[in-house]
């Protein structure tokens, strides 16, 4: 049965000690964590591994074949600079679409390696649809049209090719080793077999994608029908959550499981 935390005890020897006996630990050590195979940890996985001196570890509670909000694919690459824009441009559009809640330095940044992005895909296998004068077919000021069914498997194949980077599938990761106010790995759980995972590393990416439009508005009907599509997925996320963590917290007298969301920024602590 796992324990409960008081203000005074520690939480590692809680994990550990209380499922003694009743699951397996792992150990595993690395340079890079990195939490969420979709998209942006397959990314940052198959460009980690370049670097062959670092090891890299992804940690997944699906299979990073098909996971993520990409999972099935996608028709379009919502950011890139077309023809006659600016990165600037990229910006301020998301700065409005964020209401003004945005990093605008992190984001130009970000903003100016977009077209590196694409031609990086490109030429890992993505299709990319173009015009009989064999430039990019765009859809709007900041898209271009793409046959983006296999995106995922192309990535989950680019980030697995590489030597120094280690896939961990069915992997749910439910909180950061934390000691000194400093991030030194995570625990996790397979969801699957009854195995406790903590993962040492010198740093932590954190992709585990992020919710938009989870609010109430009472503008335009388009903004309600989002609402009303993301609140949907939450509550099938939550489903999805909850039927693991009851499964490993059914016992306990209080019915209250580690809540995820923390794990919802995408930032990387570095040890």
């Amino acid at each position: 049965m796992i324990q409960y935390l008081s203000k005074n005890q520690d939480r590692k020897a809680v994990l550990c000690g209380g499922m003694e006996g009743a699951m397996k630990k792992k150990e595993l050590s690395t340079d890079v964590l990195i939490i969420g195979g979709g998209t942006a940890g397959c990314f940052a996985a198959m460009t980690l591994g370049k670097e062959k001196n670092i090891s890299v570890l992804i940690a997944e509670k699906a299979n990073i074949r098909r996971s993520g909000c990409l999972a099935a694919g996608v028709n379009a690459i919502n950011a890139y600079i077309t023809e006659g824009r600016v990165p600037q441009d990229y910006v301020d559009y998301a700065k409005k679409d964020a209401d003004g809640i945005v990093r605008e330095d992190l984001l130009l940044s970000m903003s100016e390696r977009l077209n590196h992005v694409t031609d990086v895909m490109e030429k890992a296998g993505l299709v990319i649809l173009k015009d009989e004068n064999g430039k990019y077919v765009t859809r709007g000021n900041r898209n271009i049209k793409i046959n983006g069914e296999n995106i995922k498997p192309i990535l989950a194949e680019a980030a697995s090719a590489q030597e120094n980077v280690t896939v961990l599938n069915h992997v749910n990761i439910t909180d950061y080793i934390v000691k000194d106010n400093r991030i030194y790995g995570a625990y996790g759980f397979d969801v699957n077999e009854e195995i406790f995972y903590v993962i040492h590393a010198k740093a932590v990416i954190c992709a585990t994608g992020g919710a938009a439009c989870s609010f109430k508005t009472s503008t335009a009907p388009k903004k309600r029908s989002q609402n009303r599509h993301v609140f949907h997925l939450l509550l099938l996320l939550s489903f999805l959550f909850g039927t693991t963590k009851r499964r490993l917290f059914a016992n306990s007298p209080k019915a209250s499981s580690p809540s995820s969301s923390g794990l919802s920024l995408n930032v990387m602590a570095k040890a």
